[in-house]
């Protein structure tokens, strides 16, 4: 989840060429015998070279889908900027700040320590048993944690998004409002007042999760669809030149115990394979994420403990 998409594609890549090089290897007719004794390389070949040129068509279709939202009329793009300046404000005349922090790592960094702040608030000002301070003070501690991790993470990477998927808001929520319900009228109200804005504290914390965690997803699908554009012209010229040139008997010799030819094709087909080997690298991440995150709220789709 963490390591480089393009490491990943190459992990990928590596093990395709391995594993076709040593099935060749040990395969009892030998590789040259069996890519001379009929058509499988042109086969294998124009598959490959059909399913590139699909698959990046689909790719643009996919990028064009993600530029449209960022496209629209002027009253859309005032819409959406009205909506972020409104978020800004509420967290604004919450917090106490005079300016929100732009960065998304900074901005993350803000919420955990007004929700940390409203915590010492609520511990100072009421008298609560025992299971609701131990509830409190974890969500202090991990508050705090996650903020001195954020610092120096910058966006585009998956550090930011990663560390906020950490933060388990969403139990927060359930476990707030609890304590909230229990409080009567006959306690202090500034306790019930931290209460209450931790509570919108968490919920502005999904709300920005989600945001950012939809930037985060456009993004990657952006560097997707570039990275995947230019390794097909690599893996089409690879393809093609394989049907249009090849011949096994041209490659009768061998290195270490492995023909020649083996050692072409498998290379050849790896080069073919790696548009594929980046999408899957990319995909699996943010399937992974989205799954993670289906539910925005207090809702837990997972198994819980809780009765």
């Amino acid at each position: 989840m963490n390591t480089n998409r393009l490491t990943i594609a190459g992990l990928i890549l590596g093990v395709f060429f391995v594993s076709l090089t040593a099935i060749g290897t040990w395969q009892p007719s030998g590789a040259l015998g069996i890519l001379t004794a009929d058509d499988s390389i042109d086969t294998l070949f124009q598959a490959l070279l059909t399913a590139t040129i699909t698959g990046v068509t689909l790719v643009i279709t996919i990028s064009q889908l993600v530029l449209s939202q960022e496209l629209g009329a002027v009253g859309d793009q005032q819409r959406r900027l009205e909506g972020a300046m409104d978020f800004q404000h509420d967290f604004e005349e919450l917090s106490g700040l005079d300016v929100t922090p732009a960065e998304p790592s900074a901005f993350f960094r803000a919420l955990l320590e007004q929700i940390a702040d409203r915590v010492d608030r609520i511990l100072e000002a009421l008298s609560l048993d025992k299971a609701c301070t131990d509830t409190l003070t974890d969500i202090r501690q991990r508050a705090r944690s996650l903020a001195v991790d954020l610092d120096g993470a910058e966006f585009g990477g998956f550090g930011v998004v990663r560390l906020a998927l950490e933060f388990d808001y969403s139990r927060m929520i359930l476990e707030v409002r609890s304590i909230l319900n229990r409080q009567d009228e006959s306690e202090g109200e500034a306790g019930r007042a931290a209460t209450r804005e931790l509570n919108e504290l968490l919920q502005m914390f999904g709300v920005a999760r989600e945001h950012f965690k939809t930037l985060f997803f456009q993004w990657q699908l952006t560097e997707l669809s570039r990275r995947i554009m230019i390794s097909a012209v690599p893996a089409i010229l690879a393809s093609a030149s394989m049907l249009a040139y090849f011949r096994a008997e041209d490659f009768a010799g061998a290195t270490l115990g492995v023909s020649h030819a083996n050692l072409l094709v498998t290379a050849t087909t790896t080069v073919s394979l790696a548009p594929f080997a980046i999408l899957v690298a990319y995909m699996a991440r943010i399937m992974t994420v989205t799954q993670k995150t289906l539910s925005i709220g207090p809702f837990l789709l997972r198994s819980t403990d809780d009765e």
